[in-house]
């Protein structure tokens, strides 16, 4: 492990995430792991499976959010509104 302390933010959330994303996409743990390690409120992504991280009756997305509550996972449109609404 590194000294420096972004390797470590980055190690912890990669352990965390790892541990927690979906089992059905395993792969899109590095996409969350790299959103949270910059300190992102949002990932953007067409991907189901991440998607469903921001539904009710998902443990796993559940769990993420109350660690990250800040933390959201939209579409493209999604994020094509929300920038409307503030412009």
């Amino acid at each position: 492990m590194s000294d420096d302390p972004a390797m470590t933010v980055v190690f912890d959330c990669t352990v965390f995430v790892q541990a927690l994303i979906n089992p059905h996409d395993p792969d899109d743990a590095p996409y969350v792991d790299l959103a949270l390690a910059v300190g992102a409120t949002s990932l953007v992504s067409r991907d189901s499976d991440l998607l469903d991280l921001m539904d009710d009756t998902n443990a796993a997305g559940r769990e993420l959010r109350r660690r990250y509550p800040s933390f959201h996972v939209m579409t493209p449109p999604a994020l094509a509104g929300l920038l409307r609404e503030r412009s």
